[in-house]
């Protein structure tokens, strides 16, 4: 069976409702049912591809990281205890030096605590340096490029021209 495209046009001039039929010329249609399938069909293998290639590329990133990832986790325990026991000592050493004044121990944490968040700044934008390279980059890559294969391959001429009578018609 051929494809058909029955499309309503609306003449306001004439005040009736005039049917186009278009059907394609050419040796070149083919059935409504297997288009279908073979677009089913390639956008199974699509996603299928796209999916496994991030899955690779995210499982190759665990492997490098997890030793990293160990270590770090050991490293901020052992630091967030010694953390708190230097704040604690820092802090008893600026409230003895106010010792008079009533808020001594407000003014010690206050100082003590704009001290850690001066020298902890640095490192914070060296890690957050560090983590922006650890996005899935070829899997990024190959969608730009399919989008942009997507946008650059010539829309369906037919497909428009239904739709926009199509349109006109259901506003009526």
């Amino acid at each position: 069976m051929d494809f058909v495209c029955y499309a309503a046009r609306y003449f306001s001039d004439l005040g009736r409702v005039v049917m186009i039929q278009t059907t394609p010329t050419g040796n070149n249609s083919r059935p409504l049912a297997d288009l279908l399938g073979e677009v089913k069909e390639q956008a199974g293998e699509f996603v299928a591809t796209h999916l496994q290639m991030l899955v690779s590329e995210m499982v190759e990133n665990y492997i490098s990281s997890k030793k990293a990832l160990i270590c770090g986790l050991l490293a901020s325990m052992l630091l967030a205890s010694a953390y708190l026991l230097l704040t604690l000592a820092l802090v008893g050493l600026i409230a003895a030096a106010f010792w008079n004044n009533p808020y001594a121990w407000f003014i010690a944490f206050l100082i003590a605590g704009l001290l850690w968040s001066i020298g902890g700044t640095p490192f914070a934008i060296a890690a957050k340096a560090a983590f922006r390279g650890r996005t899935p980059t070829r899997t990024t890559k190959v969608l730009k490029a399919d989008k942009g294969l997507f946008e650059s391959e010539p829309k369906d001429q037919t497909h428009d021209y239904c739709t926009e009578l199509y349109a006109g018609v259901a506003r009526r």
